[in-house]
């Protein structure tokens, strides 16, 4: 009996470990590692929101991955900590190109929507969205573990608003 509850428990373990794993997870993005703080090459371009993640662009950074092209491609930082790379982009055939790229790297995704593809792992998610409307997307590199630290303030804060409204 305690070695079906031991297997059962290792199996269960296994399985839940895969899902929050894929191939080649980033810790970072072009050199940056999730937590480091602004670089000197790095422009301030704003606050992003209501809880203080900060924008910046990179001088001279290559504003493509492969022959995907993006339009812009900028780092946010939270309490000036690396967050998220985001890069922006026009039209499907860019889109196609950064799905192939990323299957390839990353292997088939955690999550699949129209035109919304997610890789998440035990440190970073990966995001590729396609709006055919607008005809552009983004393809995002965010640290889990900052992210969710700034939407727990973040949400801190709308509930404190939202009291006021009942």
């Amino acid at each position: 009996m305690l070695r079906k509850i031991l297997l059962v428990s290792i199996l269960i373990f296994l399985i839940t470990g895969m899902g929050f794993a894929f191939q080649n997870e980033p810790d970072g993005f072009r050199g940056l590692k999730w937590g480091d703080a602004p670089t000197e090459d790095m422009t301030f371009i704003g606050k992003l929101d209501v809880v203080g993640s900060d924008f910046y662009t990179k001088i001279g950074d290559k504003k493509d991955i492969g022959t995907a092209k993006f339009f812009a491609l900028g780092y946010a930082f939270y309490n000036n900590r690396f967050m998220q790379a985001m890069g922006f982009f026009r039209d499907k055939d860019n889109y196609n190109t950064l799905e192939t790229i990323c299957r390839e790297k990353y292997g088939e995704p955690t999550k699949e929507g129209y035109y919304h593809l997610t890789w998440y792992g035990s440190e970073t998610i990966i995001l590729l969205i396609y709006d055919t409307i607008k005809d552009g997307g983004s393809l995002i590199f965010g640290s889990i573990k900052i992210t969710r630290e700034k939407d727990e303030v973040y949400y801190k804060k709308e509930l404190e608003k939202a009291k006021e409204d009942f």
